[in-house]
């Protein structure tokens, strides 16, 4: 083994796997900015990521977020 291996996908047993569909209107890749801004605007909303936020498991007020991001990032998405 030479260290490198590929990453396991995690699986929920008794959940339904969400998937994020975007549509990104000049069908582009996100620059290193734009992955940046990402970045941030994910870590800006702790509801997101963090175990200990109250709205973590609120799924309307998490859609909320990722609309917000998306707005942001300028690129529409939908979550199923």
């Amino acid at each position: 083994m030479d260290g490198t291996s590929d990453p396991v996908p995690v699986t929920q047993s008794s959940k339904k796997q969400k998937t994020l569909q975007v549509s990104n209107p000049a069908n582009e890749t996100l620059s290193v900015e734009g992955k940046k801004q990402l970045c941030a605007l994910i870590q800006s909303k702790p509801l997101l990521w963090s175990l200990l936020d109250p709205l973590y498991r609120d799924r309307n007020a998490t859609n909320v977020a990722w609309s917000e991001i998306s707005s942001e990032l300028g690129v529409s998405g939908k979550v199923d």
